[in-house]
This record gives C-alpha cells, structure tokens and sequence, in this order.
C-alpha cells in the first residue's frame, strides 16, 4: 500500500479551496434568498466530485435551495468514521470581493475559507487518496456537508433526526490543528412576559410587563450564580450566558405596558447544565410557563422546533419564566 499522506495533493486543495471560495453559500438568516444566498451551488459542487469518486452522494434537502450532501465510500462493515462540515458561511456585508478566492502571500482569500470551506475540500482530498491508493477499508468513510450552522442548525436537526449513523465524528472546524475532543453546546431563546396596557384614568387595573421581565432577569442572575459555584468542567470551564432586553410594545407610563421580550442565551458543558436543566430550574421558582414554537423553525417542517419562546403571564404571583 502506498503512503497516503504522500498522496495528497496540496495543489489540488488550494485550487478547489479556492474554486469552492467562488461559490457563494450565504446563510440567509430570516431574510428572503437571493442568488448569494443557500448552500445548493455548493453543494452541487461536492457532490460532482464525491459522485465521481463512487461515493453515491444525496442531497436531504432541509429547505428550499439548502440541502445537507450526505455520501459515504467504499468499504467493509466496520465502523463508520463521518467527517463533518458546514457548507453554509455568515455574511458580506462591507466585504468588496468576498468570494474572489484569490491565491496570495500564501493565503486563499473569501469568505468561508477558514470556517469553512477548506475543511470540505480535505474532505474531498481524503476520498480522492482513498481512491487513488485503492485501499481497502475494514470500515467506511462518511462525509456530511451540512446546511444552516451558522444560524438555527436545521442541518444538523435534520441530520440527526432521518441521517445516516456514524460511530465516529471528526468535525473540520478550523482549530490551527489543534485536537478538541470537547466543546461547549449552546442554545438560546426569547422570552415574552405579558401585562396589560391601559388608560391613564384606570392605571389601577394595568398590569406592567417590564416589571415581570425583571423578575425574571434577576431570576437568571440567580441560576448563573449558582452555576458558578458549581465545579468547572475539566476541559472546557465553566458554562456561561447572556441576556438582554430586546423589545417593550403597547407602552403606557402611567398605565402599564402589554408585553416585554428578552433573549437569553447560554453555553453548556457535556452532562451539565443542559437546556432541560435550565427550565426545571426556573420553574420550580416560578409560577406559570408555557412554551410556543419559535415562527422561523415551526415552518420548515418537517424539522423539530429548535427554539422555543417562553410566555410569562401573571395571575396572582411571581411571574413565570
């Protein structure tokens, strides 16, 4: 058997890294699709050369012009090794050429190069050795090209609800060849309180939402507290989180204001401190909570809502979070 790592092609990376950088494979976020937007072109792209390749890719299509690029190789009934990568990237705005894909000083430039483009073009260069070298595998080789992990993660949702299994990962985030063989989750969610806005002349019977939101600010102060007394975790520290006031609507000074949102957002760490954890937390501290499906997930069936909005309501007590 040939050496495999005299097999790659550096010439070959650079030039279908930078072909790759040409294709434009904007996350949209919530706003419409335009021709820069969506991961189809990439991920056309891919699949031209893992299907020349043998491998037998499938686009699972998450959305409209955003498929996942699903292909696994050639090889025996072992395990199954999945080298996973996102083919979306963030914004451009302000950029003059971000998809030049140009070769300079040493660096390709564009968007995406890094995070992460390159790491799908390793991939490609793997199942072009394999190939090449005509080896043959105890197990398989799966490569996962997975849409929208810049915003909601309905790739991966998607992936792990109807994808094929592995049983192993290697994800191709850039880390400067560091091996990281843990990380933080993170999960995030608005929260609305509602009150009741009235006339100045019946101020009596307003109910004020922001002051519910406070509650429920300090309410979370308190569960952050409480994580940080907590041990850290040996790899990655401790959990953190964030929160902020976002939006007040139907404000009347004198005669309370209808609803308040927030967004609150936190990391987590393997076995601690998970989503779960967080609302047993809160409600054993509350009174009433109810959850709703956040807009932009519950219309992209058959995707499982990843967010969830928290409706605080007061009847006589503590608001809920």
């Amino acid at each position: 058997m040939a050496n495999l790592h005299d097999l790659i092609d550096a010439g070959r990376l650079v030039a279908r890294t930078s072909e790759l950088v040409q294709i434009p494979s904007v996350n949209p976020f919530d706003d419409p699709m335009t021709d820069d937007t969506g991961e189809q072109l990439a991920g056309e792209w891919l699949a031209e050369h893992l299907d020349r390749l043998g491998w037998s890719p499938t686009f699972d299509v998450v959305d409209e012009g955003r498929p996942n690029v699903l292909a696994t190789g050639p090889g025996g009934d072992g395990d199954v090794l999945c080298l996973s990568g996102h083919l979306d990237t963030v914004g451009v705005t302000g950029y003059d050429d971000p998809f030049s894909g140009a070769v300079a000083n040493g660096r390709i430039h564009g968007r995406g190069t890094c995070d992460m483009k390159g790491a799908l073009v390793a991939f490609l260069e793997v199942a072009e050795v394999l190939a090449e070298s005509n080896t043959e595998l105890a197990g398989r080789v799966m490569i996962a090209a997975i849409a929208d992990e810049e915003h909601a993660m309905h790739g991966s949702a998607h992936a792990g609800a109807a994808g094929p299994i592995a049983d192993h990962l290697i994800v191709g985030e850039p880390t400067s060849l560091a091996i990281c063989p843990a990380h933080k989750g993170q999960y995030a969610f608005p929260i609305r309180t509602e009150g009741r806005a009235v006339h100045s002349s019946i101020k009596h019977e307003g109910v004020n939402a922001i002051e519910h939101m406070m509650q429920i600010m300090r309410m979370l102060g308190e569960y952050e507290a409480e994580i940080r007394a907590n041990e850290p975790h040996d790899l990655l520290g401790l959990a953190r989180s964030g929160r902020s006031l976002k939006s007040a609507s139907g404000n009347w000074p004198q005669g309370g204001t209808a609803t308040a949102g927030a967004s609150v957002s936190r990391s987590s760490t393997p076995g601690r401190w998970t989503l779960h954890a967080m609302r047993r937390w809160c409600s054993q501290r509350s009174g009433r909570c109810r959850p709703e499906p956040c807009r932009t997930c519950s219309r992209r069936a058959p995707v499982q809502p990843m967010h969830r909005t928290w409706v605080a309501q007061r009847s006589s007590g503590v608001p809920a979070a």
